[in-house]
């Protein structure tokens, strides 16, 4: 890593920083706080060797950190009761029926009641069958076109 040989105007004590501490200010051990200036142009230094094993790497020092605000906590989720739509089971129980007989009536019906269902579940996003309200739909529609077919 490229270093930065400052003298500090106090004291005259020379700091060997690391090139990042450009431009950051820095203090000094007497206590004198500098900003470090760009190195002459030609004045190329050694690279610093690495500390001595068993030594911490230490950081550079480095300007005031910018504020960053703090993050709010996120919002628990709360989940929501879902309740059984009434409709959609009904629907279901008229296609199911309708398999086996009263399909010229019970197959209409149930295609109505699965309608009626899906709007009200549409309305009322606690209400849970949407699968039951679909199933009922293409039962009731197999079973009536099958009826008009035979």
């Amino acid at each position: 890593m490229a270093t930065h040989i400052v003298q500090c105007s106090r004291c005259g004590t020379q700091l060997d920083l690391s090139a990042f501490a450009i431009g950051q200010t820095v203090a000094c051990p007497c206590g004198h706080q500098f900003a470090v200036p760009p190195p002459a142009v030609g004045t190329a230094q050694p690279a610093q060797p690495p500390p001595p094993p068993g030594q911490p790497w230490q950081r550079p020092p480095q300007g005031p950190s910018p504020r960053i605000p703090p993050v709010s906590p996120p919002m628990p989720y709360v989940a929501q009761r879902r309740r059984p739509c009434r409709e959609a089971n009904h629907a279901l129980t008229y296609a199911i029926i309708s398999i086996f007989c009263l399909q010229i009536i019970l197959g209409p019906v149930a295609i109505v009641k699965a309608n009626e269902a899906q709007r009200k579940m549409a309305a009322d996003p606690s209400l849970d069958g949407s699968g039951k309200a679909t199933a009922a739909k293409i039962i009731g529609i197999i079973t009536t076109i099958l009826v008009w077919c035979v």
